[in-house]
């Protein structure tokens, strides 16, 4: 099965997400589509903006830069040194100055650490 994913990965298909650390043959920590217009053509009735929402950040990124599965839901890990916490602008996080909020559902950021998530595109 691994090798099977890992093939999906390589024709460009599926996005194989792992824990800081790890990698293949393991088991990934989250496989998203690589294009965040995929899903809408194959789950379109049962989608979550939160997931849509990650695989535009992880398929912005992937290309130049190391992308890990964080210890939480939408937290990523870049390079080995930064956290990126994916999440709605309405969503109420902790703050924790160690933590860059890439927020959706909003046009500019607010404070130190928030970034609106469509900036992320431009690194594409």
């Amino acid at each position: 099965v691994m090798n099977y994913l890992k093939y999906l990965e390589e024709a460009r298909l599926v996005n194989l997400v792992y824990k800081e650390n790890e990698g293949f043959p393991k088991k990934p920590a989250a496989v998203l589509l690589h294009n965040p217009n995929l899903i809408y053509s194959i789950y379109s009735p049962s989608i979550s903006e939160q997931n849509i929402m990650e695989t535009y950040f992880v398929n912005s990124l992937w290309r130049h830069h190391t992308v890990n599965k964080g210890r939480r839901d939408g937290l990523y890990r870049i390079n080995g040194n930064v956290e990126i916490h994916v999440c709605d602008r309405s969503k109420r996080v902790k703050s924790d100055p160690n933590i860059v909020l890439a927020r959706y559902n909003t046009e500019v950021g607010r404070g130190d650490n928030e970034i609106p998530l469509w900036l992320f595109g431009f690194l594409y």
